[in-house]
């Protein structure tokens, strides 16, 4: 599934319905199709929502978590941290910089509420590939059996 449309017609969902998920896009900066996503590159996931009746755009809660391969929660990012968002042509698009993540498969779950209401749930809603073109300071690569998560540190004497 890697950076291609993500459709969720057929998808295991939860929630009244009111405002769905109907696909998703990954990007990053260098290749807007991408097929290729790598670890330290800035990455976008691209959300696209349809509602099933009126709502109010200021009404609106997106939550978007990933998972590591084993089930292990990594990342979440909240509309609802982001002061006076609102949905805007029934889209929204995260951006994780400088992604800290190894190389692996990852899982998405989407999470959408309306008026406080759970109205879309998709536990594993699509996976993705990041590949590790990241190196130490040796120019060695970081195995991925080591972490999921690449940070840049400094050790001290």
């Amino acid at each position: 599934n890697r950076g291609t449309n993500n459709s969720f017609d057929s998808a295991d969902r939860k929630g009244s319905g009111e405002l769905i998920f109907k696909s998703a896009r990954i990007f990053t900066d260098y290749n807007k199709k991408n097929t290729t996503i790598y670890s330290r590159e800035n990455l976008f996931i691209e959300l696209f929502l349809e509602p099933q009746k009126k709502i109010l755009p200021n009404n609106v809660r997106i939550d978007l978590r990933i998972d590591s391969s084993v089930g292990n929660r990594l990342i979440w990012m909240s509309t609802d941290r982001i002061e006076n968002w609102k949905l805007q042509n029934n889209k929204v698009i995260f951006k994780i910089e400088d992604l800290p993540l190894n190389q692996g498969t990852y899982f998405v779950m989407l999470h959408c509420r309306v008026n406080n209401d759970v109205s879309d749930w998709i536990q594993n809603a699509f996976s993705f590939e990041v590949n590790n073109f990241e190196t130490d300071k040796a120019g060695k690569i970081i195995d991925p059996r080591q972490a999921n998560f690449l940070v840049n540190y400094s050790i001290q004497n």
